[in-house]
């Protein structure tokens, strides 16, 4: 009989809400540490070296190292106020990803499943549900939000706030929903059958909406659910046969790391 040990858990977990954004946040916090504290720390040492030899041995000149490394330090802080943007940045996304999460409970609750930060070939796919209405692919978007600012589409124009995001917004949300049905389609006739629908989320919007549109845009709060549940209604209930191919699917995809 064999001894050796193995892993509880032979198959690799579904990703989770936020994911990669996770772990970009923490592969930059580590890098940036060893990366500033490194040059930082070695810059000091270096100025501190030269001055104490010119201490002891005045011909040396010790102002263009100096100068050298003010200007690396320089250049070092304009890095960091970069990259401090752009974490904060990934950090805004994390946090719509994560409420928009919260509020897929409800499609849960009506049958659905729900999977998180799939890899696609045209970008991170934030979530996906599959149920009685299809195959939902669902796009977060986290935007500040000026005073009185709303999101208004209107099957064409897509505006959030003043920003114009018909091409940026809608183009993804697009393009991550034919990824999906393309990759149904490919492993399996009867998931290939299950319609796809884009749908773009604005977390604490006030999101004006419009009815039989291309793609859903809402404020995620109670709305997906609700909107589900009337395209139900609406186009009639997906075959079980074909949402449990759709969901054997994107499981697999879902355990990829």
């Amino acid at each position: 009989m064999s001894t050796e040990k193995s892993s509880p858990i032979p198959t690799p977990v579904r990703r989770q809400a936020g994911q990669s954004l996770r772990e970009w946040l923490a592969v930059e916090r580590d890098g940036f540490v060893f990366y500033a504290g490194g040059i930082t720390v070695s810059s000091v040492m270096l100025v501190g070296v030269v001055w104490l030899a010119w201490f002891r041995f005045r011909p040396l000149t010790p102002w263009l190292v100096t100068g050298a490394a003010a200007v690396l330090i320089v250049i070092l802080a304009l890095d960091v106020r970069s990259r401090l943007r752009s974490a904060s940045s990934r950090a805004k996304g994390l946090r719509g990803e994560l409420f928009t999460a919260e509020w897929l409970d409800d499609l849960t609750r009506a049958g659905y499943t729900v999977f998180h930060d799939l890899q696609g070939d045209r970008g991170n796919i934030d979530h996906l549900a599959v149920g009685p209405a299809g195959v939902l692919v669902i796009e977060t978007k986290f935007r500040s939000k000026p005073p009185g600012a709303k999101v208004v589409y209107d099957g064409r124009r897509l505006l959030v706030g003043e920003f114009d995001a018909t091409d940026a917004h809608l183009g993804q949300a697009r393009a991550c929903r034919d990824d999906v049905r393309r990759r149904l389609r490919e492993r399996s006739p009867q998931a290939g059958a299950v319609p796809v629908r884009a749908v773009l989320t604005y977390p604490g919007w006030d999101v004006q909406e419009c009815s039989g549109t291309e793609v859903w845009v809402l404020n995620p709060k109670r709305r997906i659910a609700a909107w589900a549940a009337q395209e139900e209604r609406r186009e009639g209930r997906v075959a079980s046969e074909h949402m449990a191919a759709a969901i054997a699917v994107l499981d697999e995809w879902a355990r990829r790391p």
